[in-house]
């Protein structure tokens, strides 16, 4: 049984596939999805607080002008900073940067592509997926060679 097969077992039996049953199940150390789970309970402990941190820096917004007074994340992750082991930058910083920007403009349409591939179905979206695909991301620049 692959961990995939867990899950829809859980789900037939259960109707609805939620994740405290998935975590019970995988309690067992011969279930499929017992090795995609952290069973330390100190490495675990220190994981979920790493995890609050990144919830509550993705909480904190700004308004970054007066004329758009909507709210906006306050740090955003590029995924070079990932590459590099992870980091929040201040968004006023990255919008600012050319490079920076087109790579959050990438990401950015990366993840709205997802979006469109998850819910491609509802038509009701068409008319956003076809503003999505007129959409044209920037090339970030590369550095000048001396």
């Amino acid at each position: 049984m692959t961990w995939k097969d867990a899950l829809d077992e859980i789900q037939q039996r259960d109707g609805l596939l939620r994740a405290p049953a998935v975590v019970d199940e995988a309690t067992d150390p011969s279930s499929p999805l017992h090795e995609y789970f952290e069973w330390d309970d100190d490495k675990a402990a220190a994981a979920h607080r790493v995890q609050q941190a990144h919830r509550l820096i993705c909480r904190y917004e700004v308004v970054l002008v007066e004329s758009n007074p909507t709210p906006t994340r306050a740090f955003v992750s590029l995924g070079s900073d990932a590459k590099a082991g992870g980091g929040y930058r201040p968004i006023g910083k990255v919008l600012s940067d050319a490079d920076q920007r087109a790579e959050l403009l990438q990401q950015a349409i990366r993840e709205l592509q997802a979006i469109k591939k998850r819910y491609g179905d509802l038509q009701e979206l068409a008319k956003v997926y076809a503003a999505l695909d007129k959409v044209k991301v920037p090339r970030k620049r590369r550095a000048r060679q001396a």
